[in-house]
């Protein structure tokens, strides 16, 4: 989660409307990563693959809709670079040990 991610989460979502004028955006970043805890799941066990499974986004804020808001958000930017990670990879050349004789 970059900052400027959380500043165009915090611009779209207009979460601090009061604040937004008086308060620098820093600030304002700063206060949305306390109110967000991102926790990796755990693999299964018996389980062989290590790769994570998964995560946990909990949001605290004073607003429930807006709560539920950022965490989609936080939700999608997560699944968004890792549909991006995946691409990357399937572009990349892998590499093949062939026998030639």
């Amino acid at each position: 989660m970059s900052r400027t991610r959380l500043s165009e989460v915090i611009q779209k979502l207009n979460l601090y409307p009061t604040e937004s004028g008086s308060v620098p955006m820093d600030a304002l970043v700063d206060r949305l990563m306390k109110a967000i805890t991102v926790d990796p799941m755990e693999p299964m066990q018996g389980v062989t693959d290590r790769t994570l499974p998964g995560f946990n986004v909990t949001v605290t804020f004073q607003d429930p809709g807006h709560a539920q808001q950022i965490c989609q958000e936080i939700t999608s930017m997560f699944l968004e670079q890792n549909v991006r990670l995946h691409e990357e990879h399937a572009e990349t050349p892998q590499s093949s040990s062939a026998a030639t004789g």
